[in-house]
């Protein structure tokens, strides 16, 4: 089974179950620093993988955040196309004009090979024709083995987080790139063992390029 470097508890430190009004104080105070964090999270990323600046830069990609209640799980961050109007649940950011990506940070533990990862893999190999390159021979070079794999992970999703789309468009728009950031964007432990030599090989290319 494959484990998520992206699954660690997160536990609040700042609240008082007892006394209602320090729960709201303390909530307010965790959403901020969490908040502060995720900022200079942001622009780390910024500043170590350039691709993300040009992209901020001509206003093609914009970056917010939304501090997740401490103690809730609701994932580390979110991508917004252009024309994505969001869920009930997750309405698009006002923040994010639509025609224009937006990546939303919710969690303070988020890296940055985490924002550089869900651009890639959610736009990325759509609109740049290197990274559409590499995406595509990933997904014609996939083994039985991980089929299966991303099977299970569908039912897992359908078990514990109630997943309601069908296994077809769970793959096309969540499971393919999960699978996809596992071991180029370090979010699987022992990710190597889940890959073959030859799609690793083409992954530490792809890093590279991504460093430009």
């Amino acid at each position: 089974m494959i484990n998520y470097k992206d699954s660690r508890p997160r536990v609040s430190d700042a609240t008082h179950p007892n006394e209602s009004s320090n729960i709201t104080i303390g909530a307010e105070f965790d959403a901020a620093m969490d908040s502060q964090t995720m900022e200079g999270t942001i622009e780390q990323s910024l500043a170590e993988y350039p691709i993300l600046r040009r992209l901020r830069d001509n206003n093609q990609v914009k970056f917010s955040t939304k501090p997740t209640p401490r103690g809730e799980k609701d994932g580390f961050l979110e991508f917004y196309n252009g024309d994505e109007t969001g869920t009930e649940k997750h309405p698009r950011p006002e923040e994010f004009e639509l025609g224009v990506s937006g990546i939303q940070l919710r969690d303070p533990e988020t890296r940055p090979i985490d924002i550089l990862g869900d651009w890639v893999s959610h736009e990325g190999v759509n609109t740049d024709p290197e990274l559409k390159g590499y995406y595509d021979r990933f997904k014609e070079s996939m083994t039985p083995r991980q089929h299966e794999e991303l099977k299970d992970q569908f039912k897992t999703n359908q078990k514990e987080y109630g997943e309601k789309r069908d296994f077809d468009k769970w793959k096309e728009i969540s499971g393919l790139p999960g699978y996809f950031r596992g071991y180029a964007f370090d979010q699987w432990e022992n990710s190597e063992e889940w890959f073959t030599p030859e799609q690793i090989e083409d992954f530490d290319k792809m890093k590279e390029y991504l460093k430009k």
